[in-house]
């Protein structure tokens, strides 16, 4: 399947930048790119996103191997799919495993946790806005920001889910257009005459 060689981009982009900015970075580094509004920042994710967790980081690491299993079996099984929704598969899951192999194996290679137990090196910072929120629900304000940082396996999966979303509203429209040709050819079929209990021509019963 050809779609995998963006499955395999994706990792090699991400384990490299990754690579790159544990080597050049301290935890906790920022690196002003275009002024504030976008930076690299290193930081390490223990959770899913923005402080999220199973309770359990071996849990985690599990389901997240589960996961992209399935995406990969799912994969396989859509060669019929159009290749647009494939490739935004492929791109899914590129994203996963840049992101499990983080969880898996960065702990050992970095020397910091066992296997399994590793986080998710981020370090794309776009910084849209950050500040205190008046929450109904809260009785004090909360800290938000936006966009939290991330890095190149979530915005290939980020992209894949957009690619997605527009392969399933493609499919929607072909849907839609096939059932009003049908229902144009059943129309115009219908206004014909029938000729099912019409008299034989004299020369077919001669």
């Amino acid at each position: 399947m050809r779609v995998l060689w963006a499955t395999f981009a994706v990792v090699v982009l991400d384990q490299l930048t990754k690579t790159w900015v544990v080597a050049m970075m301290e935890v906790g580094d920022t690196i002003p790119v275009l002024g504030q509004w976008f930076r690299l920042s290193y930081f390490q994710t223990p959770g899913i996103a923005i402080g999220w967790t199973l309770g359990s980081k071996l849990l985690l690491t599990i389901v997240s191997v589960l996961a992209t299993a399935m995406v990969a079996i799912y994969l396989v099984w859509l060669r019929a799919a159009s290749r647009t929704y494939r490739l935004a598969l492929a791109l899914i899951l590129g994203g996963a495993i840049g992101n499990v192999l983080d969880r898996l194996f960065a702990g050992v290679v970095y020397g910091y946790a066992p296997f399994g137990y590793g986080n998710v090196i981020d370090f794309l910072h776009l910084d849209v806005y950050h500040g205190f929120v008046e929450l109904p629900w809260r009785a004090y304000p909360s800290f938000v920001a936006l966009f939290p940082v991330a890095n190149f396996a979530d915005l290939a999966i980020i992209v894949g889910l957009v690619l997605v979303f527009a392969a399933h509203l493609s499919l929607r429209r072909q849907e839609r257009a096939q059932a009003q040709r049908r229902h144009s050819l059943g129309t115009a079929g219908g206004d014909a005459p029938d000729l099912a209990g019409a008299p034989e021509h004299p020369e077919a019963s001669a």
